[in-house]
């Protein structure tokens, strides 16, 4: 990614936007040496609030969403429970205000300061730093040699189509110190993330792609081993980015006639959200270059809310275990074995206005 990519992106929008999202940090999976460990780390601007009457987002500011899940290696295989996780930065009382964030800019580096969190961007590099919620990260990353993926378009691209952004994927080492202990990470595999968006993407409205009930968008992410995994998108529109043996192949259905599909199984009462969510996933893959057998088994969650206008969302992450394959066309297979895996699922779980026609997803 650029320094520019780096930057925050609202000052090429028009001044008119009335909805805006920003989004930029770390989601990865990591092991210590008796733990497996998935930490999500954001940034995010939500343009929204009463001084923005037609944005979909019900706060308006800063805001740092913290997230980390520990299991125990022992569990590994085991089903689903009622695991403690962090998470902090996400009530609506947490927001900063605009003056809150710091961006200083050098020849090489983007700093970006919230409260006592700090992001250094040093492309191909970043520093995860600093403190919040009572957790203290010194985390190292970088870029793996594979280029950024677009996936939802360039900077340029977000100012045309309502939606820009894109991933590279990472590795690393670090500490993370809390509640007394201080988590040692190696073999850190996850992704570095820059995502905009105004009109491009209606979270409610995006409830209609939920023909399951268990959620109308994911993401998932296998990065070790021989299959790299990047799958991301509303459930009815798909994207996954694979890398096989150092070789990158894309499924986009709706643009190159690839077939995608995503299969949630083995529903699980999660006691304290009060919602049935799976607990394992299958997903296959199939084009001319070759097929894709996943399984993800969840060992442990968390999740987060987002707080709209026009409804509620959480956002599910699960650390998994992944196993599968790669089949060639030629028949030869690569095998998926025992992989740590973050997968996350998007869940609609209210929408403000009901009628006897059915929920409203659209502002009229």
């Amino acid at each position: 990614m650029s320094l520019d990519d780096e930057m925050p992106w609202r000052s090429e929008f028009p001044e008119d936007v009335e909805s805006f999202y920003d989004d930029i940090g770390w989601s990865f999976t990591a092991e210590t040496d008796d733990f497996d460990v998935v930490v999500g780390n954001f940034i995010y601007n939500f343009m929204g609030g009463t001084a923005h009457p037609e944005s979909q987002f019900l706060c308006d500011g800063w805001v740092h969403n913290n997230l980390i899940i520990v299991s125990e290696k022992s569990r590994r295989g085991a089903p689903m429970s009622d695991n403690n996780f962090h998470r902090t930065g996400m009530n609506p009382a947490d927001f900063y205000g605009y003056d809150d964030l710091s961006i200083e800019r050098t020849g090489d580096s983007v700093v970006w300061r919230l409260g006592d969190i700090e992001f250094t961007c040093s492309p191909p590099s970043w520093h995860l730093g600093g403190s919040q919620g009572g957790v203290e990260f010194d985390v190292h990353l970088r870029q793996l040699p594979k280029p950024v993926v677009w996936s939802y378009g360039t900077q340029a691209d977000a100012i045309s189509n309502g939606i820009g952004g894109g991933y590279c994927y990472v590795a690393g080492e670090g500490t993370i110190t809390t509640a007394g202990r201080t988590l040692e990470l190696r073999n850190i595999a996850g992704v570095h993330e820059r995502l905009v968006f105004t009109s491009g993407l209606d979270l409610i409205a995006q409830k209609g792609a939920d023909t399951t009930g268990f959620g109308q968008g994911m993401a998932v992410h296998v990065l070790e081993g021989d299959v790299w995994v990047w799958g991301l998108g509303s459930v009815d529109e798909l994207m996954f980015f694979v890398t096989v043996e150092g070789t990158p192949l894309t499924y986009m259905p709706h643009a190159d006639g690839s077939t995608i599909t995503y299969t949630p199984l083995d529903p699980w009462h999660d006691k304290r959200s009060g919602l049935y969510m799976p607990s394992r996933w299958q997903v296959v893959c199939e084009s001319e270059h070759g097929r894709l057998d996943l399984e993800l088994a969840g060992t442990a969650r968390e999740y987060y809310p987002w707080d709209l206008k026009r409804g509620h969302q959480l956002m599910y992450w699960f650390l998994c275990m992944a196993n599968g394959s790669f089949t060639y066309p030629d028949g030869r297979v690569v095998p998926i074995e025992n992989r740590r895996s973050q997968h996350e699922v998007v869940r609609n779980i209210l929408v403000h206005d009901e009628t006897f026609d059915g929920p409203v997803l659209v502002r009229g």
